[in-house]
């Protein structure tokens, strides 16, 4: 029976592909600095939740063999809260880490690897990809990131691609759209949380100031569809590319994200800034068409189910809403 490693297994995305892989009969191993099981309470014991470090090259191959993994799942990363402060630990962490877990899975023979990546490996967008024409990027955009995160990010991808060249692994990266779930404020920090901010706020019945780009289109999802996208890799009969955007492939704004919280939360108190921010050229729309046709993988942009998906996982967890000023 295959056997499933997902490091970041209790994180904001990897909580979600845990308990997909729980519902499909799996028990996958865990592996995190600090095995916190706040977002995975319903289905901890249904998992080994190990405590680890991705720098531990000889721990990360133990677990590896140990457990007889056949698929792993790469979420693990020093974070932009992290990266942008300390270079040095974001090279150590998402580097290195990633090299650590790369070579344990060549060696232990792993049928399948997917990498968490991120849209911030394109850096800013300039051209029709950037406001107001938001033509969707595809992957095929060449990368030039403008944070440590980015950077350290398109190195993991070139490390996969390099071992899915030279030793044949079945290997890919997968780029997020911005990612919208529980758990953000609390563990990546309010200023890269800002629809957890919106959200939560509202359901604390607090006030919240929306002064920053406000009418920008930005291509978003509801973490447990980046879950699903990433099974749908891990899944795929062959991966045809190094690379795959997992996104909407649409955009909206943060307006349009308060109005849907407002259908849901009629006690949402919003203020928006009567001066808005210009559109940000890191706020864009990434093209999903080659994890479509290749994993058969389709989001759901209906913000008015992930307004409702958002609540429900809060209620299930029983996590109480973190406050935080947009």
């Amino acid at each position: 029976m295959d056997k499933y490693l997902v490091i970041g297994g209790n994180g904001v995305i990897g909580h979600f592909v845990s308990r997909r892989l729980v519902a499909l009969g799996h028990r996958p191993v865990l592996l995190s600095r600090g095995a916190d099981p706040t977002l995975i309470a319903d289905i901890v014991a249904h998992c080994d939740n190990l405590r680890g470090d991705m720098t531990d090259a000889a721990g990360v191959h133990d677990v590896v063999r140990s457990h007889g993994i056949t698929h792993i799942v790469h979420l693990g990363a020093a974070l932009p809260s992290v990266t942008e402060k300390d270079p040095a630990a974001a090279v150590r962490l998402n580097i290195e880490g990633t090299a650590n877990v790369l070579e344990a899975a060549r060696r232990q023979g792993v049928a399948r690897v997917v990498l968490a990546s991120t849209k911030a490996v394109y850096g800013a967008m300039q051209g029709v990809y950037a406001e107001p024409t938001n033509t969707p990027a595809p992957e095929t955009l060449v990368p030039a990131p403008a944070t440590v995160y980015g950077i350290t990010k398109l190195a993991c991808e070139q490390l996969a691609a390099w071992y899915r060249r030279t030793h044949g692994m079945s290997v890919g990266s997968l780029r997020f759209a911005a990612t919208i779930g529980p758990g953000k404020i609390a563990r990546h920090g309010g200023s890269f949380s800002r629809y957890s901010v919106v959200l939560e706020n509202a359901m604390a019945q607090a006030p919240t100031v929306i002064d920053s780009a406000a009418d920008v289109v930005c291509d978003g999802m509801y973490n447990d569809e980046a879950a699903r996208g990433i099974l749908c890799a891990l899944h795929a009969p062959v991966l045809k590319h190094d690379v795959y955007n997992i996104s909407t492939g649409t955009g909206f704004t943060l307006r349009q994200y308060a109005a849907a919280v407002q259908r849901r939360v009629a006690s949402a108190r919003f203020t928006f800034s009567p001066v808005q921010a210009p559109g940000g050229a890191m706020n864009f729309i990434l093209d999903p068409a080659r994890a479509r046709d290749d994993l058969g993988f389709v989001a759901d942009a209906d913000l008015d189910r992930i307004v409702g998906a958002y609540i429900a996982t809060m209620q299930l967890l029983g996590l109480v809403p973190d406050v935080a000023p947009a």
